[in-house]
C-alpha cells in the first residue's frame, strides 16, 4: 500500500511539473525592432544603455518621416545620432539629415528622436547613433 501511494505522489509531481513547464510564457518582441530595408546601428555602449528600441517610417505627409523610440536604462548618456536616406533603387539621398545631432537618454525615460527625409522619394533609412563625449 505504501508504494502506491508513493507512485501516486511521484506521479502526481511529475505531472505537475511538466505542466509547469509547458505553461504559456508571454511573448516578448524582438528588440531592436526595425521595419523591412531599415537599419539601425547602436554603437557601444549604446545598445546596454537603451531597452526597447523601434524604427519606424511615417509616410502621412509628404516627406517621409523616421520615428526612432526607446527607453533608457542603466545611466545617464549624452549620444550623437544621423540618418541616411535612400531611394527604392538604393541612391543615397544627400542632404540635412546626414549630420550628427545630440540628444540626452535618461534612465527610465521614454525619448523620441525623429527626422524628415529631403525628398519625397526617400524609401529607407539608415540611423546611427553613438555616445557623445560632450555631456
Amino acid at each position: 500500500m505504501r508504494n502506491v501511494s508513493a507512485f501516486r505522489w511521484l506521479m502526481l509531481t511529475s505531472l505537475l511539473l511538466t505542466l509547469g513547464a509547458c505553461a504559456s510564457t508571454q511573448t516578448q518582441s524582438e528588440y531592436p525592432a526595425v521595419e523591412a530595408g531599415n537599419r539601425l546601428d547602436l554603437e557601444y555602449p549604446i545598445e546596454s544603455r537603451t531597452k526597447m528600441m523601434s524604427l519606424t517610417i511615417r509616410r502621412d505627409a509628404n516627406l517621409p518621416t523616421v520615428i526612432i523610440s526607446g527607453e533608457g536604462a542603466r545611466a545617464r548618456t549624452a549620444i550623437e545620432w544621423s540618418t541616411q536616406w535612400f531611394t527604392a533603387d538604393g541612391r543615397e539621398v544627400s542632404g540635412t539629415s546626414n549630420r550628427f545631432r545630440r540628444a540626452t537618454i535618461n534612465p527610465d525615460v521614454a525619448f523620441t528622436l525623429q527626422a524628415t527625409a529631403p525628398v519625397p522619394v526617400a524609401e529607407t533609412v539608415h540611423v546611427r547613433i553613438r555616445q557623445s563625449d560632450n555631456m
